[in-house]
């Protein structure tokens, strides 16, 4: 599972543009050693929008992130720059945050829309949009 980076990760991401993790005795599908994986950086801007009352909102937006819609996903390779020789690759998705008002967008717009009436939601597409830009 991947968590947040800690400094040495962070330092890392900043200066080479991955963060390295370690996963001792992780092996792939084949029984290959899988235990050094490297996560991909997503370009991040900061976006500002007025929200329906005039207040003025700002939230991070990527290929891989857009807290407005609430999703964040991950691309972890088993090399430290994707490219031809890249053998796997790993696309993984955050879930839900729990329920709250700052998180209404997450709930109503997706999970709602998903329940409610079987749509194919917002963030499904933003990681479909991912998946294909990134491979």
């Amino acid at each position: 599972m991947l968590t947040q980076l800690d400094q040495n990760q962070t330092k890392e991401m900043m200066e080479k543009n991955y963060a390295t993790f370690t996963f001792p005795h992780a092996k792939d599908a084949y029984g290959n050693d899988a235990s050094k994986v490297y996560l991909q950086p997503d370009k991040l801007k900061t976006v500002t929008e007025k929200d329906w009352f005039g207040n003025e909102k700002t939230y991070q937006k990527g290929l891989l992130t857009d807290e407005k819609a609430g999703y964040n996903s991950y691309y972890v390779t088993d090399t430290p720059k994707l490219n031809s020789e890249t053998k796997h690759t790993y696309f993984a998705t955050r879930g839900s945050d729990g329920l709250s008002l700052n998180t209404l967008n997450d709930w109503a717009s997706n999970n709602g829309s998903f329940t409610l009436f079987n749509a194919y939601i917002p963030q499904a597409k933003l990681a479909n949009k991912a998946m294909h830009t990134k491979s």
